[in-house]
């Protein structure tokens, strides 16, 4: 089922159209609250073996988080899968850059999405696909990597066109 997961975009008007969009489209909207930035996106999504599935054979390091050993308060159980959703230190605030992450849509279904948000003037910066690559990513590391991505590019424009090149 064609899925979308929304970061940041609640109780707003902006994330409002941004849900109408999606449902006009066939795409589902799920919203992911702040406290669950750091499960694995396929976990979210119930990708079976890459989170908050019921499987336990998520490696800590896929999530990009230390042993639970470092986190843990006295008293508190510990499971390899509760371990490796741990957030870190710089992870305990959740970010405030909205984001969509889209799983499983159909051929042309996402270019229909991105025309009908642009149309509706409706700019989320930050978009991803599932992939197999991102599927064990949390949201903080999917984020990073597309800040690092638009800061990339930002450089490139920068620069302006590249001339005589063979």
């Amino acid at each position: 089922m064609a899925t979308a997961l929304l970061y940041n975009l609640n109780a707003t008007d902006k994330g409002r159209k941004v849900r109408v969009a999606l449902l006009k489209h066939g795409v589902t909207p799920r919203t992911v609250p702040s406290e669950s930035f750091s499960i694995p996106i396929g976990g979210l999504l119930g990708i079976a073996g890459t989170g908050d599935d019921g499987e336990e054979n998520i490696v800590g390091a896929t999530c990009g988080r230390p042993p639970a050993s470092t986190h843990q308060q006295s008293g508190e159980q510990s499971s390899p899968l509760r371990d490796a959703y741990l957030p870190m230190e710089g992870d305990m605030a959740p970010f405030s850059e909205e984001m969509l992450v889209f799983h499983d849509l159909r051929p042309g279904q996402l270019d229909a999405v991105l025309a009908e948000l642009r149309g509706a003037r409706v700019p989320v910066a930050l978009k991803a696909m599932v992939t197999e690559h991102n599927v064990t990513w949390t949201a903080y590391t999917l984020r990073d990597h597309l800040m690092e991505e638009r800061a990339a590019i930002a450089r490139t424009r920068a620069r302006g066109p590249v001339h005589g090149k063979a």
